[in-house]
């Protein structure tokens, strides 16, 4: 089963702002706040401009995507991302209950 992440990895990373500002301090009550006016993680874009990636590298250019981002959502966990990200968690559900 595919998936697809709303909008991009980066989405994780909004979930994971607590993490991603241990690596970046500054970053993370501008990703809260994003996060709350969103709605939540995987809301969080208005259009190609205001896509998540685009935000954090204005926030922060020396942001690494490959670096960065896994290290923040690593550090969160599965079971909070679960949490803030519904989408992720019900495609999850499907595939355990495709292996059940």
């Amino acid at each position: 089963m595919p998936h697809l992440i709303l909008h991009e990895l980066e989405t994780w990373v909004f979930a994971a702002a607590e993490q991603v500002g241990c690596l970046l301090p500054g970053l993370t009550e501008q990703l809260l706040k994003d996060v709350h006016v969103a709605g939540g993680p995987e809301l969080v874009n208005d259009g190609p401009d205001t896509a998540p990636s685009k935000r954090i590298f204005n926030y922060c250019p020396q942001y690494s995507k490959t670096n960065d981002g896994p290290l923040a959502i690593a550090d969160l966990g599965v079971v909070e991302l679960r949490n803030q990200c519904p989408h992720l968690d019900a495609w999850l559900e499907l595939l355990d209950s495709r292996l059940s």
